[in-house]
């Protein structure tokens, strides 16, 4: 079923992102380039409210590795609204601002289900990436400095201006993206507003959970705020991707693992939130709506 909705939101929502993300002969490539892959992931994921947060936290503080890095996200914008967004969470495309290098991400969203134990209620994504990834002084990381600067001052006013909007079209249209073929067979000359969509800032505290049978999983503990501010909230979650074996029964046994886990150290279901409980994006897609003139 998921497979077959997936594949319908396919001819609405990825012509639009193919044509979008520079897969054409106009798209500039990046100099300084070092490495394309592709990849499919299995992760496994919860929401927590932030008393669920915080009890996790006091329980791995002193294990955990705490690292730190920007998403800046993409959308195509048809005026009103995000597409993608508007679609479901079929579609991804991001830059991962790291402290060594950028990473470029279009993925795809090939199965998603919910799995379930001792009450709580985990989503399992599993996802296709195409990954390019680059160093920080190259010309998509000049990109995101320009862009972040005009984003920084719409974001204080609230407002976009038309030029800005115009200026951030412009710095994205060339840019050269990774290939992937869910999105890019369908891309067909179309042209469409392709922008910035929100700007995250993501704290992650890395730690290993030991399950029954002598497996570690590698989890992961985050919370999320808007880099531009323009949403008060914040999100949180718990999430482990699984590597070796992704097999139904490996996912059933890690959310076995990992429920026990939250349970012992005082986490409760009601504690927890399935699925995504912040819109980082609903900021800017209303401020594209609707520009000013300079």
């Amino acid at each position: 079923m998921l497979k077959s909705v997936c594949r319908r939101i396919q001819v609405s929502s990825i012509v639009v992102l193919a044509a979008a993300f520079g897969t054409g002969s106009a798209a500039r490539a990046d100099s300084s380039q070092d490495f394309v892959s592709t990849k499919q992931e299995t992760e496994l994921r919860i929401g927590l409210t932030e008393k669920g947060f915080e009890t996790v936290r006091r329980w791995i503080q002193q294990n955990a590795t705490q690292t730190g890095r920007q998403d800046f996200y993409f959308d195509a914008h048809d005026g009103g609204h995000f597409v993608l967004r508007r679609s479901g969470p079929r579609a991804k495309a991001r830059i991962q601002l790291r402290a060594d290098q950028l990473v470029q991400q279009k993925s795809w969203l090939d199965v998603q289900s919910t799995l379930s134990s001792d009450g709580f209620n985990w989503i399992s994504s599993v996802r296709t990436s195409g990954i390019q990834k680059s160093s920080t002084d190259g010309s998509v990381s000049q990109d995101v400095a320009k862009s972040v600067v005009l984003l920084r001052s719409a974001a204080k006013r609230k407002q976009f201006r038309a030029t800005e909007i115009a200026q951030l079209k412009e710095i994205w249209t060339t840019v050269a993206w990774p290939k992937l073929s869910t999105f890019d067979s369908a891309a067909a000359g179309l042209q469409v507003d392709f922008v910035p969509a929100a700007f995250v800032n993501k704290e992650r505290w890395v730690f290993g959970v030991q399950g029954e049978s002598g497996e570690v999983y590698k989890v992961q503990l985050g919370r999320d705020t808007d880099a531009l501010q323009l949403t008060g909230e914040t999100g949180y979650e718990i999430e482990t991707e699984l590597k070796d074996d992704s097999s139904p029964e490996a996912q059933q046994r890690a959310i076995v693992n990992l429920s026990h886990w939250l349970k012992e150290r005082g986490v409760a279901p009601e504690d927890t939130i399935p699925g995504t409980s912040i819109d980082f994006f609903r900021g800017l897609e209303s401020m594209y709506a609707a520009p000013v003139d300079n």
